[in-house]
């Protein structure tokens, strides 16, 4: 069971309201970031906010922007080693994602952050 998020716009004066980006239902976090990954649209995109060798790095990066409830952290191997990322919501393609990105916080954007479609998300949980 997912949520819908609804939007509602209103200006009086001026142009019309931007249309926010389509980000697919948000729900809490899911209990298992990888089956979570698994069952996304390769062919959406998600963003990367970033991507560290330490889980620590990456729950102070949570913390310090107050994203406990929007992200979701994936953990692979790499060079035989863990590493972590950091990832944000599910867009149906990278225009919708770059939109969101522009949304975000410029405190948050400084991460340089970036739309990754899914397919290659999924594909670091297979090595």
């Amino acid at each position: 069971p997912g949520s819908c998020r609804v939007v509602v716009c209103l200006r009086l004066t001026g142009s019309p309201a931007p249309v926010p980006p389509k980000e697919t239902a948000r729900a809490a976090p899911p209990a298992n970031p990888g089956d979570w990954l698994r069952s996304q649209d390769p062919t959406h995109y998600t963003i990367q906010l970033v991507a560290s060798g330490s889980t620590e790095g990456v729950a102070r990066f949570v913390e310090r922007h107050q994203l406990a409830d929007e992200t979701v952290r994936i953990q692979v191997t790499r060079d035989g080693k863990p590493f972590y990322y950091l990832l944000m919501g599910a867009f149906p393609d990278r225009r919708e994602a770059n939109l969101r990105i522009e949304s975000l916080p410029a405190a948050l954007r400084t991460s340089k952050p970036w739309a990754r479609p899914f397919r290659e998300m999924q594909s670091l949980l297979n090595r």
